[in-house]
């Protein structure tokens, strides 16, 4: 798939495992791939579209509200978080932060890559039994 005019960040501790994570995104997604520490913001977007996965292992809940702020300002900047433990932890972050994508830690790369191409496509991108709770969890606030 080529995703020009497409970017993705990656927002984590830079380290061997996070670039090998980039370089296999690339390498599927063709497009420009990169990591940012959870302290850093973004300045101008120079792209059609960029979608930020913040590592829930390495951003607290303060740089996840700061990143919701930067991504309700403008509409290019797709916010998913990745490396949620299990159902139970995306839906306690799903239900408190307005993301567009979940990814587990037991997802395989390929579905990572599935997913991104969906979230750029303006889908959103979470499991079925996640999505399922939510509905759920909405109905009974109405």
């Amino acid at each position: 798939m080529k995703s020009e005019g497409k970017q993705v960040r990656l927002v984590t501790n830079s380290n061997p495992q996070s670039q090998l994570f980039v370089d296999y995104i690339h390498a599927q997604l063709d497009c420009q791939v990169s990591t940012m520490a959870p302290s850093d913001t973004i300045e101008v977007i120079d792209c059609e579209q960029m979608l930020v996965l913040l590592d829930v292992d390495h951003v607290d809940e303060t740089t996840v509200r700061r990143w919701l702020a930067q991504a309700s300002e403008n509409q290019d900047i797709i916010l998913a978080a990745f490396n949620l433990r299990d159902e139970d932890h995306a839906a306690e972050i799903m239900i408190a932060q307005h993301l567009q994508g979940i990814f587990y830690r037991s997802d395989s790369l390929e579905n990572i890559c599935k997913g991104i191409s969906k979230l750029f496509e303006g889908e959103l991108w979470m499991s079925r039994p996640l999505m399922t709770r939510l509905i759920s969890f909405y109905r009974r606030l109405h």
